[in-house]
């Protein structure tokens, strides 16, 4: 959980720092936003596949969390892309609502699957 949190923590800063001149902030933000998605997710579906059966046997939600996320994951970073896509083509206030939006969406997930994992390295200490 700490690395994870680390992690978390340095994502968020380095990418608070890391919008060069020129860039659109918001654009780079959702691509931010995006990969740590992908790597909250990974470390998480990572550490669940590692120790499928014994969770199983423990707490089926687990397995029921992680089937979840192999599910909506890829959905969101789709829906999200789509959202950066038209944003750049067109960059109405519309667009930007709806990217703004999906950020929001992708947070909340991190934020949702941060809170599986700590429950899943707790249940994995029991062990």
């Amino acid at each position: 959980m700490r690395n994870l949190l680390s992690l978390l923590i340095c994502l968020s800063v380095i990418g608070c720092a890391s919008v060069k001149p020129g860039n659109d902030p918001l654009i780079v933000h959702a691509n931010q936003s995006r990969e740590l998605l992908v790597v909250t997710a990974d470390a998480f579906l990572k550490l669940e596949k590692g120790n499928r059966d014994y969770f199983w046997s423990v707490s089926k939600s687990i397995k029921h969390s992680a089937d979840g996320t192999r599910v909506a994951v890829p959905r969101i970073v789709e829906s999200l892309n789509k959202a950066i896509d038209r944003y750049k083509a067109y960059k109405t206030s519309n667009d930007r609502t709806t990217l703004e939006t999906h950020i929001g969406i992708v947070t909340s997930t991190i934020a949702d699957i941060t809170e599986v994992y700590a429950k899943t390295k707790e249940a994995l200490k029991a062990k």
